[in-house]
């Protein structure tokens, strides 16, 4: 009896020396975010306290709130990218016992450690910085580790849930096709309901479904903080100037009673939450310094590690009055590569008298009544036409108000342009006229697009492919730049677009939009046609010419002769020896 009373206390000597060396609290040394939410995951399912470092100078400093009761200190660092080298030597020199993980890429890596007490797997792909952040609170509750995925890693993501045991895997928001496809084995959960504050959302009621929350966060998905990534409340997304309709009608709908606003840049959009909702919104804007500087300790800002974000900017190039035809002319211009949607509000000032104006109907030419979000490709301008219910009349100066809100999908338009402006006065006719003839799909990853300029002008042409479906997502794509047809001639146009054969079933029809007009800067026409999905066919001219070339260029080389140098006498091309003297004959 003494002896298993004696194991008894032994086990229970081990276990307590066994739990007290494991890490007590857990520290990102990272310059990449991907290491620094990973390591928080990694934290969050044992449990263990975090922080991470955000500068070089950071990293002293953040010992200073590292509570008094912590003993064991882990650094996970990164190889190639840490703000401190040698972080471990540091947090020994303040007393603790210190463990450095050194790692290439946090994410898989540290999900190795975890292999065993895991089986809940959440995969995004890292291109996508607010996804990390929309799942993070899904994540805590459910006790599932967060997996980048894309083309280039989904063979190492495969390696490490094979060595796992997987009991859920959900896939948020867009993924590779590649990703997709070498993960059906676990089917799957796919939350991908359009653009990323459809699926924030999405997630929320997903995590409202495991606790009654009457509380949430509130932020933009731009940075890491320590409360989004807790658990504790869900997270809903704003716009950084603007409350997309979608976020602000679920608040409605839903039993949250609380906002927490994390930072005070979006103290603008959560304001319009608490006036128009009703809901009231507490602002996280700092927390106590860490550095003694007298009696009273001044406040900090939040650690926040700031994530890659995608900035779109939109710019009025030109506003001008078109007395030929009554209508405004507006001219946008996307200053980045990305691809963006906007509608606007337009007031203008004709010599003290104010004129509301509608965006014109791009297939009647009639006020559009429902006023949908236009699409402007990256680095793309387009001229909007805009009409007044009443006729504005003689003035002398018109001046314009445009009030602009845009976004990366025609439901998140989080971002505000305001502009006021003079307006120019132009008088032109645009006589433009053009027929799209057809539409095929070349394998070598381009839609070519027949033109024909049926009018008495020439014009200039740009168009797009309006409801094209890759790898599952609904995509507009247009021309590489605007195309020049003179009258009574036709071209083909190309449209880059890389579809595999599974996505030409969902292409079965097509609808091009094709701008066009007189003025290269402005194109106020539109032309549209809907085609069937066709293949291009081989190109048996080019071929048949190709041919010919080869026989041609062979014809030349017989009839090439050498001459001999010594007789001059002329000899077949591929003839040594001269056949009249027998001297040998030099190759050319």
């Amino acid at each position: 009896m003494k002896k298993h009373i004696l194991a008894l206390i032994l086990a229970i000597f081990l276990i307590v020396t066994i739990v007290s060396a494991q890490p007590q609290y857990i520290i990102a040394n990272s310059k990449d975010w991907r290491d620094v939410y990973s390591t928080i995951e990694y934290a969050n399912l044992q449990q263990k306290s975090y922080a991470f470092l955000t500068s070089t100078r950071h990293g002293p400093i953040i010992l200073n709130a590292v509570p008094l009761n912590v003993e064991n200190i882990t650094a996970v660092s990164s190889r190639s990218e840490p703000y401190v080298v040698g972080y471990d030597t540091i947090i020994e020199s303040r007393g603790y016992n210190a463990q450095e993980i050194v790692t290439r890429q946090a994410n898989i890596e540290l999900a190795r450690e975890l292999i065993g007490t895991i089986s809940n797997f959440i995969i995004i792909d890292d291109s996508y910085g607010y996804n990390a952040i929309s799942v993070a609170p899904y994540a805590a509750k459910t006790n599932a580790y967060v997996l980048f995925a894309d083309r280039d890693n989904i063979d190492d993501v495969v390696d490490f849930l094979a060595d796992a045991s997987v009991n859920d895997l959900l896939i948020y928001g867009q993924v590779d096709r590649e990703v997709k496809t070498a993960l059906e084995f676990y089917s799957p959960t796919i939350i991908h309901e359009g653009d990323r504050f459809d699926n924030n959302i999405a997630i929320v009621k997903e995590y409202i479904k495991l606790t009654d929350a009457k509380q949430t966060i509130i932020t933009n998905g731009e940075f890491i903080e320590a409360s989004i990534m807790s658990g504790n409340d869900p997270v809903l997304f704003l716009g950084r100037t603007n409350v997309p309709d979608k976020i602000r009608d679920y608040i409605e709908q839903s039993d949250l009673q609380v906002a927490v606003l994390i930072g005070n840049e979006l103290v603008g959009a959560a304001t319009f939450i608490r006036r128009q909702i009703g809901i009231p919104v507490f602002v996280k804007f700092g927390q106590g310094a860490r550095i003694p500087s007298g009696t009273i300790s001044s406040v900090e800002d939040l650690d926040r590690f700031y994530l890659p974000r995608y900035v779109l900017q939109l710019n009025i190039s030109s506003v001008e009055y078109n007395q030929a035809t009554g209508l405004l002319e507006v001219s946008y211009q996307n200053l980045e590569e990305l691809a963006a949607y906007f509608k606007s509000t337009i007031t203008v000032d004709a010599d003290g008298q104010e004129f509301v104006l509608r965006k014109i109907d791009e297939r009647t030419g009639q006020i559009d009544e429902e006023d949908n979000p236009i699409f402007i490709d990256g680095l793309e301008s387009k001229t909007i036409q805009y009409q007044s219910e009443e006729a504005i009349g003689d003035f002398n100066t018109l001046i314009a108000k445009v009030f602009t809100i845009y976004g990366e999908a025609p439901g998140s338009l989080e971002n505000i342009l305001e502009a006021t402006l003079t307006v120019s006065i132009v008088r032109v006719f645009d006589d433009s006229q053009i027929e799209i003839k057809d539409l095929v799909y070349d394998k070598s990853g381009e839609f070519l697009v027949t033109i024909e300029n049926t009018g008495e002008v020439d014009a200039y042409v740009f168009p797009e492919i309006i409801n094209l479906i890759v790898n599952g997502q609904d995509l507009i794509v247009g021309a590489d730049g605007t195309t020049f047809i003179k009258v009574g001639k036709q071209k083909k146009i190309g449209i880059e677009a890389e579809l595999q054969e599974e996505d030409f079933d969902d292409n079965q029809e097509l609808t091009v939009r094709a701008y066009h007009g007189m003025r290269e800067n402005a194109l106020v026409r539109v032309t549209y046609a809907d085609f069937l999905f066709k293949l291009a066919g081989i190109d048996y001219v080019f071929w048949i010419l190709l041919v010919l070339l080869a026989i041609l260029l062979f014809l030349i080389y017989k009839s090439i002769k050498k001459k001999c140098p010594n007789c001059e006498t002329k000899n077949h091309p591929k003839r040594k020896t001269c056949k009249k003297c027998g001297h040998h004959i030099r190759k050319h």
